[in-house]
């Protein structure tokens, strides 16, 4: 496997694995570090979401490079298809965000303090 591949496979993974030890962290000593890293991940949601759904890719596509590239090249060749594509990125994420705090927190800390 090809390391930048190899990149783009770790790095949504690694990710993840640091937010969450940064909320852990959080959580425990009560430090509101992790906020500025959860929108960032929310952020990385919306573009796999957006990715998924209108380009229709998904992880198989990254085992060749050339045609994940071309594809995103043809797709964002326009400033319409990059408006639309920075209109759903910054509406998901605040969705998502407002979700979380709404549903997801609640019912953490209720399952935390119990």
């Amino acid at each position: 496997m090809k390391p930048g591949v190899l990149l783009l496979l770790c790095v949504p993974g690694l990710n993840t694995y640091a937010l969450l030890l940064i909320y852990m962290r959080s959580r425990i000593y009560r430090v509101p570090v992790y906020r500025p890293m959860a929108w960032n991940f929310r952020l990385t949601a919306s573009i796999g979401i957006y990715l998924g759904r209108y380009l229709r890719l998904d992880s198989w596509d990254v085992r060749s490079p050339a045609q994940l590239r071309a594809k995103l090249r043809e797709h964002f060749d326009s400033n319409a298809a990059r408006g639309r594509f920075a209109f759903f990125c910054v509406t998901h994420t605040i969705f998502l965000g407002l979700m979380y705090g709404l549903i997801v927190s609640p019912l953490v800390d209720s399952m935390a303090h119990g």
